[in-house]
């Protein structure tokens, strides 16, 4: 093999090289874009859920409160019901 052929094949593969590089170096931004877009919709799904739990959170301190309250209302309609039975009218 002369110097002028080898020459050639060296630059045929350097080009090679330089095309598979190029390949890889669009490989690489569309999976970048890929990853960025999944987490894009991550994100959104993340500020969504979290958005529904903060409803549920307050949703179920209201909850609480609403029990709470009903329980107060019980114990005075029992008051009042005990205090009914024992006074002088009722009996």
């Amino acid at each position: 093999m002369t110097l002028e052929q080898r020459d050639e094949l060296v630059r045929t593969h350097l080009e090679d090289l330089q095309s598979e590089i190029e390949a890889g170096s669009r490989q690489i931004s569309t999976i970048a874009d890929g990853l960025a877009e999944m987490r894009s919709r991550l994100l959104a799904r993340h500020l969504e859920q979290a958005e529904i739990a903060g409803k549920l959170s307050r949703r179920i301190a209201d909850l609480r409160k609403s029990v709470r309250q009903q329980l107060h209302t019980l114990a005075e309609l029992r008051r009042a019901v005990r205090q009914r039975k024992s006074s002088p009218r009722h009996g």
